[in-house]
């Protein structure tokens, strides 16, 4: 999980996750240098199973007005700490409904890197969307992938054989998420599931944009479809 000034959701999604976990399982989470309360929310569980990280707010080269490249930085940091056989993506203010691991875990025994449906809510917890996807929304095809990004990291999980090949993300990559899903495509085997498994929030401080409207100008969105291409020809 990656966090920054998500204080007021960030309680009901580390609830769902943590109710899901084994014993030996973690939970990382690393901050951004938060301004607000979510350090003392984290450190309030005292739960053995969380670890936090400490990530200094970093900008990208490549993107200067974007704020997106600063969530991938967050994320990488805590993705190079996963040692766990299976990795989930999580944002601060979704709600994960409580058979999220134990289905994924058990796609995750035969694919590599599996993605599932969602369900839209709002700052009320109002469900707004009961099922995003009517159909699976990737292939096999890179120029379909890059022109229309849809691997949701809230949605994601994958293996350690996936997470090996996707670090360290390039320095060009804005979208860790749609990074991953491009190296899966051409690493490992994948699955769609087709059933909503996350609540994910619209309308407050996520540290992905999924389900919001990008202000990003047409070509930034060009240039980081251009970037990630490029780096997936060189990917082995």
């Amino acid at each position: 999980m990656a966090t920054y000034n998500g204080s007021l959701f960030l309680k009901k999604q580390i609830d769902s996750i943590l109710c899901q976990l084994c014993a030996d399982d973690e939970l990382i989470i690393s901050d951004d240098s938060s301004t607000d309360d979510t350090l003392k929310i984290i450190e309030s569980y005292n739960d053995k199973r969380i670890k936090v990280l400490y990530h200094q707010r970093e900008k990208s080269k490549y993107y200067p007005k974007m704020s997106v490249p600063y969530a991938s930085f967050n994320f990488e940091n805590a993705l190079k700490e996963a040692k766990g056989d299976y990795i989930f993506l999580s944002d601060q203010d979704d709600i994960w409904l409580p058979s999220k691991i134990k289905e994924c875990t058990e796609l995750l025994k035969q694919y590599d890197y599996v993605l599932t449906n969602l369900s839209i809510i709002d700052e009320q917890d109002n469900i707004v969307c009961k099922k995003m996807y009517s159909k699976k929304p990737f292939t096999r095809n890179i120029i379909k992938n890059c022109f229309h990004p849809i691997f949701w990291g809230c949605c994601a999980c994958f293996t350690q054989k996936i997470l090996q090949a996707s670090l360290p993300f390039p320095k060009s990559t804005c979208l860790h998420d749609f990074w991953i899903g491009l190296v899966a495509t051409k690493t490992g085997t994948m699955f769609w599931f087709d059933k909503p498994l996350v609540l994910h929030r619209v309308g407050s401080q996520n540290t992905s944009t999924g389900g919001k409207k990008s202000n990003n100008s047409l070509w930034m969105k060009f240039l980081y479809r251009f970037y990630a291409f490029f780096e997936y020809i060189k990917l082995k």
